[in-house]
């Protein structure tokens, strides 16, 4: 796919929640459902995600502009980039089950 159909296609925002409607994690992704399905799979924070909600925001570069946004606004303890207050913030999570 060529850089310029990749900022043209539908682009979707997603944000997993825990059980106290936090935000963990904010991301972007033209498939969610499957970008969500590999979370599952490998991210260790979607073990305590007991809700996901997706958007659909138009094209890349909106969904890039609302993910900032929805970042800053939130400071989900998962994400690293274009959060500049984390610091392994988001292992308070785990610290518990230990």
């Amino acid at each position: 796919m060529s850089w310029r159909l990749c900022f043209h296609q539908r682009c979707y925002l997603y944000q997993a929640f825990d059980e106290g409607g936090s935000v963990l994690y904010v991301g972007i992704s033209s498939q969610p459902q499957a970008r969500i399905k590999e979370h599952k799979r490998k991210s260790p924070w979607s073990r305590v995600a007991v809700r996901f909600e997706i958007k659909c925001v138009g094209n890349r570069f909106d969904a890039m502009r609302e993910e900032r946004a929805a970042i800053e606004k939130h400071r989900p303890p998962f994400n690293l980039s274009l959060n500049p207050r984390y610091s392994r913030s988001g292992y308070k999570y785990f610290e518990a089950s230990l």
